[in-house]
């Protein structure tokens, strides 16, 4: 532990000298030589583009009541449930065997959980988890680990306070319950339910960070390949990326930034999974396909990983 604090505290004088802001600080547990770095990839959602966390989670969690509504006769009841961002943070568990939203400490054992949205009794929870340490890995848990579980992990513990109250139309089958927000919420993902929202009115759902433009030159000037690798599709890439250069960068066009762009890439299959070759230009406006220098564009995924 006492090596642990030194080494922060040593990161904290190298960043006062420096004069670098405490958010705009990384930290990382071993030497990483940037010369050796030759090339360096962005994801878009959450590395390019910064969501103003309490539009879009809000969207999302609209978006999927009504896949329930329509995909699984959910009860228009459901609409009455407004979305709380306060209650589930990243770090949680949900439990779908028991309808439960648990934390853990650093060994796996459960300190405190919900049912639904309530607390459960410390007595209710230590005859369920028996003070065992849990294997999250199991099928029965889906861990809250990044910001897009966020609403559907709340929109599921408020949906089994309806399902413990018997209204009709809500399973009383934890499991089963899950399954069906975790499908509706890839839905309004997969279909464009969400992304026609923010393209209608980007300003209103993502943040802008004014280092991005700075960042960028740097990287170029160091001699860096930059590219972009992508599951969102070319539409929806180009308005938002428009937005969030437009704003930030001294770019004209975003794709003069990148040397080679990758949209619909189906991570992680894109690194994992044989399929159709990776098409070159991939319709990008303004960009002959194939064409040479910045801005060459590819969609689809590559049938072995890049350089086998």
């Amino acid at each position: 532990m006492a090596r642990i604090e030194r080494a922060f505290a040593a990161y904290d004088r190298w960043g006062e000298a420096r004069k670098i802001p405490r958010a705009s600080r990384i930290y990382v547990n071993r030497n990483l030589k940037m010369s050796r770095v030759s090339a360096i990839g962005f994801d878009l959602d959450h590395t390019l583009a910064f969501y103003n966390a309490r539009a879009i989670e809000s969207l999302a969690f609209e978006e999927t009541r009504k896949k329930l509504i329509q995909d699984h006769g959910f009860p228009e009841e459901i609409l009455k449930i407004r979305y709380n961002p306060r209650f589930v943070i990243r770090g949680l568990v949900v439990d779908r065997r028991h309808g439960n939203l648990i934390k853990m400490d650093g060994h796996n054992y459960v300190t405190r959980a919900f049912h639904g949205t309530r607390p459960l009794p410390g007595e209710v929870r230590r005859r369920i988890y028996s003070r065992r340490r849990l294997r999250i890995s199991h099928d029965a848990y889906a861990p809250v680990d990044t910001l897009f579980h966020l609403p559907e992990a709340y929109l599921y513990q408020a949906l089994v306070d309806l399902a413990d109250r018997g209204v009709p139309g809500v399973t009383r089958a934890p499991g089963l319950l899950y399954g069906q927000v975790r499908e509706s919420i890839d839905r309004a993902h997969a279909d464009g339910s969400i992304k026609r929202v923010v393209n209608a009115d980007p300003g209103r759902f993502l943040q802008v960070d004014r280092s991005l433009g700075p960042t960028f030159e740097r990287l170029r000037n160091a001699g860096k390949k930059l590219f972009l690798l992508t599951n969102s599709d070319l539409a929806y890439t180009d308005v938002v990326l428009s937005h969030v250069f437009g704003t930030a960068c001294r770019f004209s066009d975003w794709r003069d930034a990148f040397d080679l762009i990758v949209v619909e890439a189906k991570k992680p299959g894109f690194f994992l999974e044989s399929g159709a070759a990776v098409r070159e230009g991939g319709g990008l406006p303004g960009r002959a396909a194939g064409s040479p220098g910045r801005g060459r564009g590819r969609s689809g995924k590559r049938t072995r990983p890049p350089g086998r």
